[in-house]
């Protein structure tokens, strides 16, 4: 009789183990997946929101300056979709009213001041939104997959870089 009740209780441990270890494979999946779509979204907008102000600005320095970061966001963008691949996680495009709410932001605000120094300040501002977002993300999932961690890690660096480079276009004239 004994022998019964400790099988039994060893099957209970061994199914609470697994029902565990299932539990943390779905958490660390919805981790994963969670912060990716966190990324590969902020590539996308920031890489939208570039290319909204490189067909307004007239300043060619700051066109060139912000259309390689235009191309570094997409490759970003591009190791989300690889990475989501390899995990198979989906992700989720940018939503058309964001879009059009980032596109609209930018036409009002070349209404209103199409200098140089006006969309930098544009730019500096999102950018800045967006590292707080970031470095947020990647403190709430830093249980996350390697891969998706350093990817965070690296656009954080490049959103760092890319804030850098606008900073020197706050006070152009033009």
């Amino acid at each position: 009789m004994e022998t019964k009740n400790t099988t039994s209780k060893n099957n209970d441990k061994t199914t609470n183990k697994t029902e565990t270890t299932s539990e943390n494979t779905e958490i660390k999946k919805s981790d994963n997946e969670e912060l990716l779509n966190a990324i590969y979204l902020t590539a996308k907008t920031s890489a939208n929101s570039v290319e909204d102000v490189v067909t307004s600005a007239k300043n060619t320095i700051f066109q060139a300056a912000i259309s390689a970061q235009h191309t570094k966001y997409e490759v970003i963008a591009k190791e989300c979709h690889m990475l989501a691949k390899a995990l198979n996680i989906s992700l989720n495009d940018v939503d058309c009213i964001v879009k059009f709410k980032h596109w609209a932001i930018v036409k009002v605000g070349a209404l209103i001041d199409c200098s140089t120094a006006s969309f930098a300040k544009m730019l500096y501002t999102g950018i800045s939104c967006q590292i707080a977002d970031l470095v947020q993300k990647i403190c709430k999932f830093k249980g996350a997959d390697k891969d998706i961690l350093l990817l965070a890690e690296k656009l954080s660096s490049l959103q760092e870089q890319n804030i850098h480079e606008i900073k020197k276009h706050l006070c152009t004239k033009d």
